[in-house]
């Protein structure tokens, strides 16, 4: 299992770097239907059978601490088997945001399928290229604008893990690059942070009336997630 402790905040650094020109409307936030199909086919590179793979309420599942994972929030505000993340940021630009983290089971699992004491990620594979993996990133938090008002602030965070024959090319808003599929369609931005290169960002809705954003402030159609 990868430590993951360090991600949220991250995201927030660099989502405030995105440029876009979409500010369209609608926010969808129902991603289990959209990827259940496309993970089917994924899962297979774990054991097939559910019996050989431990679960978190066996008690043989270890964080990257040591820790034996339990169900429920733990005191970090992960719970593992919900695949969820709860918590505020440390960074004191940021005190009082509140973060939540959501992610499918390729991203990371709440089982153990290969026997290594801990939880599964990139459905077994080494990488999480064509794996159908996804994570979802949401904070609020409020800022103060230059005449003192207070300004409360939404965003929303979309990720997915790229395709397999997917690669990354120059000229993406504000200097990042774009990955494309195979057959040049673009997926999202590569914004190349240290141990998600397999991840492009496809979504960022963002919500602050001190700057007038009230929906999609940036978007690689279609707005999904999993397999594409």
């Amino acid at each position: 299992m990868k430590n993951f402790k360090c991600l949220s905040a991250c995201i927030v650094f660099i989502s405030l770097l995105v440029i876009s020109c979409d500010n369209s409307e609608g926010i969808d936030t129902d991603m289990a239907l959209e990827t259940e199909a496309s993970l089917k086919s994924g899962k297979s590179a774990l054991k097939n059978a559910n019996e050989d793979c431990a679960t978190i309420q066996d008690g043989t599942i270890l964080d990257a601490d040591g820790n034996v994972i339990t169900t429920g929030f733990n005191a970090d505000g992960y719970n593992y088997q919900a695949r969820i993340f709860r918590g505020t940021f440390d960074d004191p630009l940021y005190e009082g945001w509140f973060i939540e983290d959501i992610w499918n089971d390729a991203f990371l699992s709440n089982k153990d399928c290969d026997g290594d004491n801990r939880l599964d990620y990139a459905l077994g594979q080494d990488n999480y290229r064509g794996t159908g993996a996804w994570l979802i990133n949401k904070y609020t938090g409020s800022h103060e604008d230059k005449d003192g008002n207070i300004c409360n602030v939404k965003q929303v965070i979309k990720y997915v893990a790229v395709p397999v024959n997917a690669t990354s090319v120059a000229g993406g808003p504000n200097g990042h690059n774009v990955f494309l599929d195979e057959n040049g369609h673009e997926i999202g931005l590569d914004l190349q942070y240290e141990g998600y290169e397999d991840f492009a960002l496809i979504q960022l809705i963002w919500q602050d009336p001190c700057r007038e954003l009230s929906g999609k402030y940036f978007n690689f159609p279609p707005p999904r997630l999993g397999n594409r």
